[in-house]
């Protein structure tokens, strides 16, 4: 018990996290209202299509709930409509961003990243669905 002398004493809370990104770039792909996979890849292709010289496809927006099965997102989801360029894609609240294989591949032997190939697999207490192998 704590004697404030009729003063308001509140607990202290510390909200310690980051976001990948801040701020939307509206020259980007928009994914926000997307609820389909088919409906990412969709709007993925016809950015990139529009884009051609971009070195790099970036969205923002996407929906986990777009993703099939309740799973988290993989590279090979993106492969098909990104080709050789690589992709970064953050989801709706900026937690996460999920990458197609280009990246990946070069960031093989510097970090660790769930769901690309030749990587680090996530821990096997990690609540993270993987790919099958």
């Amino acid at each position: 018990m704590i004697d404030a002398a009729g003063r308001l004493v509140l607990p202290g809370f510390i909200d310690a996290h980051n976001h990948v990104r801040l701020g939307s770039d509206d020259a980007c792909v928009q994914l926000a209202g997307v609820a389909t996979l088919d409906g990412i890849h969709a709007r993925v292709r016809a950015w990139a299509d529009a884009h051609p010289d971009a070195e790099w496809i970036e969205a923002e927006a996407f929906d986990h709930s777009a993703i099939p099965g309740g799973r988290m997102p993989h590279a090979g989801d993106l492969d098909p409509v990104t080709g050789d360029r690589p992709a970064f894609v953050l989801s709706h609240y900026v937690h996460t961003a999920w990458l197609n294989t280009r990246p990946c591949a070069g960031w093989a032997s510097t970090v660790t990243v769930r769901g690309c190939p030749s990587v680090t697999p996530t821990p096997t207490r990690s609540p993270a669905n993987r790919p099958a192998s």
